[in-house]
């Protein structure tokens, strides 16, 4: 079970590295903006990178496909869609590396009270996960 946990983890690593890093700044999103073709970035990454693409900032190019897009002229970079599916992966991916260290710790406990605690926690987020659809971590 520890194993299964530190799998978990590193599963988590490689999510982050491959999917929830801006290939911009290498960093985690912040407020992730999807250009048309669909490659994510930080809208504050856009705004500089637009800056180096045209001198009134009214294009950019994708810094992936180059492909080039008008800049919406009211929002500027806040006018790309925000891009839904990796906030909500850094959340699943957030969440799970939480539970995996409330693992870890459990396991390396000797306190048989928390064991038994964390135990019944653990039964009632699969129980409530299961019932709402969304699968669990086995």
């Amino acid at each position: 079970m520890a194993e299964d946990s530190f799998h978990h983890v590193s599963l988590a690593s490689k999510i982050n590295k491959t999917f929830l890093e801006c290939s911009i700044c290498c960093g985690p999103f912040n407020d992730p903006r999807s250009l048309p073709c669909l490659h994510p970035f930080c809208c504050g990454c856009l705004e500089k990178w637009a800056k180096t693409c045209s001198k009134d900032g009214t294009s950019v190019s994708c810094p992936l496909c180059e492909k080039v897009y008008r800049v919406p002229e009211e929002e500027g970079m806040k006018g790309f869609p925000a891009h839904f599916l990796v906030a909500t992966l850094q959340e699943h991916v957030d969440v799970a590396k939480q539970v995996c260290i409330c693992v870890a710790v459990a396991l390396t406990s000797n306190n048989d009270l928390f064991k038994s605690n964390f135990t019944i926690t653990i039964l009632y987020l699969k129980h409530n996960l299961t019932q709402h659809g969304q699968k669990t971590l086995e």
